[in-house]
């Protein structure tokens, strides 16, 4: 009967180190995370520095902290013109991109 337990424990053990093999390694997952939540931290700090209806747009239209809009229930939302919504975007876009690259640099 020991040499039955131990054919078990033998088949545990292989099976276990066959499941572990397909386990992505967590130190490979650790650098990457960093990186992703020190960006994710970084356009927050870089979107509470726009004025209010400029965040807004960028929260609305690109899903940040809800559902994603077009840009025409952004402008309903905010009760402007849709090409005003769009220049608010691109305005606020432009910030975000001269923000980030200055802080490249």
């Amino acid at each position: 009967m020991n040499g039955h337990i131990l054919n078990l424990n033998d088949y545990r053990n292989r099976t276990i180190s066959a499941a572990l093999e397909h386990i992505p390694d967590p130190e490979a997952d650790v650098h990457e995370a960093a990186m992703i939540n020190l960006e994710a931290a970084r356009l927050h700090r870089e979107l509470s520095r726009l004025p209010e209806p400029d965040r807004h747009v960028i929260e609305w239209r690109y899903g940040l902290g809800c559902k994603p809009l077009s840009l025409r229930q952004v402008a309903k939302r905010l009760g402007i013109a849709l090409g005003s919504a769009w220049n608010i975007e691109q305005r606020a876009l432009d910030q975000l991109r001269s923000s980030y690259t200055a802080r490249a640099a």
